[in-house]
């Protein structure tokens, strides 16, 4: 059988098809099992402050307990709250448990998939807390229930005799390293943004971060502002080149090193991701550097670890045939560069539309504020206008009542819901209208959404939204 990927074809040169072979024998080499080691601790660390620390901060009562509505992303409408506080509660134990276990290597399969399954449904609960690096984190669990990264300096080699390996296979460590690519990419194309460029982003993100106004002062100066936003644009497009280039791979990672402390530090509020983005930096070092770091701590010996140099496919960790496997990821990386690219598929401004922004690492580009906000309907018998506004503040907890008004998406979602509750109500359809005064990076505010459309009569799909309104900058 031939399958796509292999781009087979009758009479094909033979040093195509080697190259292609060769490839994929590269891809299936062992390679030091430190680096995943390493990942796993990591990522399973950080996981695990980031849910203490959500409940030792009171989040998971005012992110997902005490919220009455909701947002959901499309296609995912059928997750839901559970039903009660207790049980929110126990899948944050869960996940703290998990990934732990994670951390240790202890039950590691069961840990990764509940730490997975989790973690992605607590971001799938709400889109209006939608978070790139969540979104990131969601992808890296997933790909580490299927790598093994308990079978070195795990607790499951202490209990599972014949467990034990040094080595692991290159895809693993070349598919972790693809994807932070991707993120760092995306996020420089997106900085072109002209929000970005001009300087007005930043600005006002360094006031919304409390600075003080001496910094501010000096922030604001014209030579530092254009500093970090050229700097910010070419760091993202350029340092996945230069961390994949051995000659250039120590200083990248030093200056990534310092691109993510000033940001994690000083400069803006992005929680675990420019710590988690700093350490894995790491990964595009040989496969062995945790071994070789150790051994310079005096930590190990520094012997050389045997590592084989085929593996026989019977041997691979995930039981799939190469060939299929090779298929998957080649598809899995298309989506992954496709999807930041679809807001060329609708018209207007991304950073006053939405459209097309989320799953494509549009991160800190604009800073948009609400002016106004009026929900309004009609009465169907007199044509009164009659004020709903208060129905959204009072539906919406504090923290969703700003981002769901900027979100096109979200709002429609409260708006249909709210004509459904009238309908019912009342026995008569109510039309809902929205008027929303917006600001991008301190310009004078204006409407987003036509107060003439009925919102509660539109349907939600990925289609462009004509019921928006142009952004009148330029």
């Amino acid at each position: 059988m031939i399958y796509p990927w292999e781009v087979a074809v009758v009479n094909a040169e033979p040093s195509e098809s080697t190259g292609l072979k060769g490839l994929q024998e590269k891809l299936f080499q062992p390679v030091d099992i430190a680096w995943l080691v390493a990942f796993r601790i990591i990522t399973g660390g950080l996981m695990f402050f980031e849910m203490v620390r959500y409940l030792a901060e009171g989040w998971l009562e005012s992110y997902y307990i005490n919220t009455p509505f909701h947002f959901k992303f499309f296609g995912f409408s059928w997750v839901q709250q559970l039903p009660y506080d207790w049980a929110m509660q126990g899948v944050f134990l869960l996940l703290i448990a998990a990934s732990l276990g994670v951390t240790l290597g202890y039950r590691y399969r069961l840990s990764a998939t509940i730490q997975f399954l989790g973690f992605t449904y607590l971001f799938l609960l709400d889109a209006a807390g939608y978070r790139n690096h969540w979104y990131l984190l969601c992808v890296l669990c997933f790909f580490l229930i299927f790598m093994p990264a308990h079978r070195a300096f795990s607790m499951d080699c202490s209990r599972i005799q014949g467990l034990k390996q040094d080595w692991c296979q290159r895809w693993m460590l070349w598919l972790i390293r693809v994807q932070l690519a991707i993120v760092y990419f995306f996020a420089g194309i997106a900085k072109l943004d002209r929000g970005w460029m001009s300087g007005d982003s930043i600005r006002v993100i360094f006031a919304d971060e409390g600075h003080s106004q001496e910094m501010l002062n000096f922030l604001y100066q014209p030579a530092v502002t254009e500093f970090f936003v050229w700097s910010g644009m070419l760091f993202d497009l350029t340092i996945p080149f230069f961390l994949f280039w051995k000659r250039t791979r120590i200083l990248a990672f030093f200056g990534a090193a310092a691109f993510h402390l000033t940001n994690g530090v000083f400069l803006v509020s992005v929680g675990i991701f420019p710590w988690f983005m700093l350490l894995a930096g790491t990964l595009y070092f040989d496969a062995d550097w945790p071994r070789r770091l150790l051994a310079r701590w005096g930590l190990a010996s520094g012997a050389k670890i045997p590592i084989p140099t085929d593996v026989a496919p019977e041997k691979d960790d995930v039981p799939l045939e190469r060939r299929w496997l090779v298929g998957l990821l080649s598809v899995y990386f298309i989506v992954q560069l496709l999807l930041p690219l679809r807001q060329h598929l609708y018209d207007g401004y991304t950073s006053w539309t939405h459209e097309g922004h989320r799953w494509s690492w549009r991160m800190k580009l604009v800073n948009k504020q609400v002016g106004k906000i009026e929900i309004f309907t009609f009465n169907p018998d007199s044509g009164d206008r009659i004020d709903l506004t208060r129905n959204y503040t009072n539906a919406l907890v504090r923290w969703q009542q700003s981002i769901v008004a900027k979100q096109p998406d979200l709002l429609l979602q409260f708006t249909r819901d709210l004509g459904k509750k009238l309908e019912e109500k009342q026995g008569k359809r109510y039309p809902i209208h929205a008027n929303v005064e917006l600001s991008i990076n301190g310009k004078p505010p204006a409407p987003l959404y036509d107060p003439t459309v009925d919102l509660s009569r539109v349907e939600w799909s990925l289609a462009k939204k004509d019921w928006l309104l142009p952004y009148p900058g330029k």
